[in-house]
């Protein structure tokens, strides 16, 4: 099996690292991972610039390649690895994974998320996709080895209703709990929340600065049955997400 593993926390990250060490074990893995950590990009992507793309030599893990895009996003990750992997090395992808990402991608964040973003690429070019996502802000915990090895398991027992089953048209989009003995997973809904958000605001003498600050508030639906739900008792959330926008034509306006 060929994966395209993509992330949106850089080549660093100990989240690529951890999945690239699961799906090397089932098959061969070719890498295209932003330099930097391009989190909240959502689907912006390099469009009037050439991205500059480097073979990473010295990747932790031993994979097929490894290609690092000094100045592109995650969603240009996902195009550049489809595109090159085709028409430059002649390779047929199977399956695209994202992640796993720092932090959790629940609710509206789905919006905003570059490790979704990404694997959304995928199911729009027909390629099954899965995103994956750890609930802890810890650069470091030992838990990215949990969910790769989650996810790996997964792909393992699903693979074929994956690619070819009623949902393959769906993103698989993964929450691993930050906590231990995980043995449960459920299918959820994206919970429904929203960020009271504000700027801090930093004069200077010819210019002004602006921080971006905010908490979520939770005064709609983030109740049973939600990804925040799940993984906050302790479950691994799989919710199934299309990457279209709803619309309605009314008769009467």
């Amino acid at each position: 099996m060929n994966f395209l593993l993509v992330n949106d926390d850089g080549i660093k990250s100990k989240g690529i690292e951890s999945l690239a060490w699961e799906l090397s074990k089932r098959g061969k893995v070719f890498i295209f991972s932003p330099e930097t950590e391009k989190s909240a990009s959502g689907s912006a992507m390099t469009i009037n610039n050439s991205i500059i793309i480097k073979e990473s030599h010295n990747f932790p893990v031993k994979v097929e390649k490894a290609f690092v895009l000094e100045n592109g996003f995650p969603v240009d990750c996902a195009k550049t690895g489809i595109f090159a992997l085709k028409n430059k090395f002649n390779i047929t992808i199977d399956l695209i994974v994202s992640g796993i990402n720092r932090g959790e991608n629940t609710g509206i964040d789905l919006r905003y998320s570059g490790t979704v973003g990404a694997a959304f690429d995928g199911i729009e070019k027909k390629i099954p996709s899965i995103a994956v996502s750890l609930a802890s802000y810890d650069f470091e915990n030992p838990r990215f080895l949990n969910a790769a090895a989650f996810t790996g398991d997964f792909i393992d027992k699903n693979y074929n209703k994956i690619k070819h089953g009623k949902w393959k048209d769906y993103l698989f989009n993964i929450n691993y709990p930050d906590c231990d003995n995980v043995t449960e997973y459920e299918f959820t809904k994206p919970a429904d929340f929203y960020y009271e958000e504000y700027y801090e605001i930093e004069e200077y003498s010819e210019h002004f600065r602006m921080m971006l600050r905010g908490k979520r508030i939770f005064d709609r639906d983030f109740n049973k049955g939600t990804d925040l739900y799940a993984i906050e008792n302790g479950k691994v959330s799989i919710s199934l997400i299309r990457p279209e926008y709803k619309y309605d034509i009314p008769e009467k306006f």
